[in-house]
């Protein structure tokens, strides 16, 4: 999906729904809460979870190739995530949350919250620098 917005974008111009477009819609859609101020429930915290390990794949794995079956219906541009703007938006994504997650982690009151943010700011610096 995210090699069809590569294309898309290339194709269209500004006309085209970018990938800088998608990581704002979804970013607002499962990080609303940092600039809210609110508590987070657990299931909404078990969602930031799962995006900071998509996020994580993107920044270490290549995305599969399209299936044989499928692939007559599209064009293959060979888009990789290495060479492509992916990873760049998807470091962009994760500086951001790491940046909000710490802010509000210190203006939050409920615990809960607070430790669930504390613990987004390490993931996000362990998938940005796994070495330390």
């Amino acid at each position: 999906r995210l090699q069809r917005l590569v294309e898309s974008q290339a194709t269209l111009g500004a006309d085209g729904y970018s990938i800088g477009d998608l990581f704002g819609d979804v970013h607002r859609a499962v990080w609303g809460e940092l600039k809210a101020g609110k508590a987070i429930d657990p299931y909404r915290r078990n969602l930031q979870r799962g995006h900071l390990e998509r996020l994580k794949y993107l920044m270490t794995e290549e995305l599969p190739p399209i299936p044989a079956e499928f692939a007559r219906f599209v064009t293959v541009t060979g888009v990789t995530v290495a060479q492509s703007d992916i990873r760049a938006f998807a470091r962009g994504e994760l500086e951001d949350i790491k940046r909000e997650a710490a802010a509000a982690a210190g203006t939050s009151t409920d615990r809960a919250t607070r430790l669930h943010l504390r613990d987004v700011v390490a993931r996000v610096d362990m998938i940005l620098d796994p070495e330390e």
